[in-house]
Formats: structure tokens, sequence, C-alpha cells
């Protein structure tokens, strides 16, 4: 029959067939599989995620147990300066740009009469130690604050809570900043007793000194003062033997008020000789000598002493006169 379908083509829907179902079944096979690969990836990653977090914490708290172990050693190394800070022997203040005293140790407590609340701010520390010359120190202050310098030897006198007066040598200095504040540490040494000790010296040594220039004078006065005795016995001589003459009266008259001069110059030698040197000045060596000469020659005469000197220099020195005068009188004397 010409309207049979050929064998050909049937073979070919029969296969068509074959190969849908084929791809049918593969492609459900495949869906099912991509299912399960996805359930198997999924749950891969849940693991993973699990895992991921469980070992963040375990590093996280690593990490604390660490920090809070230097933490703790930090806290504790503070605690152990905190507390040399409080016991040292001398006194210690550390305050910060704010103006709040952080720490002021015993010592500082005991010798100044004042406890920290009293004096936890440095504008209350420096009005009551030091009144009007507070802002002062402020300034002092400050400069250590900006220019992060480092100060030394810097004396006060200081008035404690029973105003009493002592005196204090400073040592400040930068320490850098803590809590992001900068901050610096002041430490002090009581000189209080040293500076009485050095008064009693120094006033020791001015009446030595006086007493050595009451010496000179004495020795200056003894020549005039004889001169003028004799001149006076020899006018009373002259007087009992009926023998005054007018012109031996002034030849005694002029005797002594030579004499007279002598001493009143004497004075004035003295008296310039103690006057305070304020200004420098250029001078030949050759005055000094004089100087010191007019103040210690009669006291060397008197002791059978000769000095003799040279100077064959003619420059000029930039000094103070009588200072240097005094400088040559202690090396004669001495």
């Amino acid at each position: 029959n010409q309207w049979e379908v050929p064998v050909h083509v049937l073979k070919l829907e029969n296969m068509s067939s074959k190969l849908y179902f084929y791809a049918q079944n593969k492609a459900t096979q495949f869906k099912n599989n991509s299912k399960s690969i996805f359930d198997d990836v999924e749950y891969t990653n849940l693991i993973i995620a699990v895992s991921l977090i469980f070992l963040s914490f375990l590093i996280a708290y690593y990490v604390i147990m660490r920090i809070s172990k230097y933490v703790t050693l930090l806290d504790e190394n503070k605690k152990d300066l905190e507390k040399i800070l409080l016991e040292a022997p001398y006194p210690i203040m550390v305050s910060n740009e704010k103006g709040e005293v952080l720490l002021i140790n015993r010592i500082w407590e005991n010798l100044t009469g004042y406890s920290f609340g009293e004096i936890n701010t440095i504008k209350k520390w420096t009005q009551l130690a030091y009144g009007k010359k507070s802002s002062h120190i402020l300034d002092n202050i400050d400069k250590i604050y900006q220019k992060g310098i480092f100060s030394d030897d810097d004396e006060y006198r200081i008035k404690t809570k029973h105003n009493k007066e002592i005196i204090w040598k400073f040592t400040s200095s930068s320490i850098g900043k803590i809590d992001n504040i900068r901050t610096i540490i002041s430490s002090a040494i009581d000189i209080t007793e040293l500076k009485e000790k050095d008064k009693v010296i120094t006033l020791q040594s001015r009446h030595a000194a006086m007493g050595e220039m009451i010496s000179m004078i004495a020795h200056q006065w003894r020549q005039p003062i004889t001169t003028v005795s004799m001149i006076a016995n020899n006018m009373l001589l002259d007087i009992g033997l009926d023998e005054l003459k007018e012109e031996s009266v002034k030849e005694y008259a002029n005797n002594i008020l030579s004499q007279t001069e002598h001493l009143s110059s004497t004075i004035d030698d003295f008296r310039n000789f103690f006057k305070q040197d304020n200004l420098r000045v250029n001078i030949d060596m050759n005055i000094i000598l004089d100087d010191t000469m007019k103040i210690v020659k009669d006291s060397l005469t008197n002791n059978s002493i000769e000095l003799i000197y040279s100077n064959m220099s003619e420059k000029k020195v930039d000094v103070f006169r009588r200072e240097l005068s005094q400088v040559f009188i202690n090396v004669i004397n001495n």
C-alpha cells in the first residue's frame, strides 16, 4: 500500500521514544542526585560554619584569656609601682595637663600637712603652698607640658598647712601620656635644714670677715692715733716748760689735721670696700692692687711683713672691682 508507513520511519519513532524516556529518566535521576548533592553540600557548609564558629570562639577565648592575663599583670605592676611611689622616702607628685593630681605619696602629705583630698588639683596645691607666687609656678609647669622639658634644681619656699615654711628642691619630668593625657612626675628633696646650716655658716663667715676688717681698721688707726697722742703730750710738755710758741702750735695743729685726714680717708676706704658691686668695670689691675694695699698695708707693717708685688701687664680686666680686691685681701691674710 502506498500509504503504509515506511519501516525506517517506524524505527526512528521507536528510537525517539526510547531516547525521550531515557533523557527523562536521566533528567529525573539528575534532579534527584542534584537535590542529594545540594543537601550534602548544605550539610557540609553547615558543618564548616559550625566548626569555624567554634574555632572562632576558641580563638576569642584564648585571646581574652591572654589579654586578661596581661591586664592582670599590668594591673599588678601598676599597683607595685604605685606602692613604690607611695612609700618612697622623698616627696613625689604625679599630675596631668588637665590640672589633676593623680598621686601624692605619704612623705608629701606628712611634710606639708595636706591630704590628697585637699590638694587633688594643681591649682589647689599652688594656691595653698605658694600663695601669690602660684601663677609663676603654674607657668613653669605649663612649660614642662608644652615642651616636654626636664626641669631640675628648682628651689621653692613652701608654706605648710601649719604655716611653717619649708624649702624644697624640685625635679620634674614628662612621663608621656596616661589615658591620652600628658602627665608629669615631680619629686622633691627637703633642704630646709641644709639651708639653715648654710645661713649659720654664712653668718659665721661674715662675722669672721668683719672681725678681720675690724682688726685691719685698728691697725690702720693705731699709727695716726699714736701720732696724735704724741703731739698732745708734746704740747703739754711745752706748756709745762713754758716753751709753747705760736709756730709750734701751728706745726702741731697741721700734724693733727694730717692724721685726722688719714683717719677719715681710712673710714672712706672701708665704707667703699663694703659697698656691693652692681656693675662690672674695665680697670687696670694696678688700681685694684692699690685698693687692696690701702686696706692691708698698716696691718702688714705692724706685723713686720713686707709685701712685694709687680705687675708688668698694661691690659685691663673686666671685673667687679671690690670683689676682686676682697679676693686679694683673703689671699694676703691667709
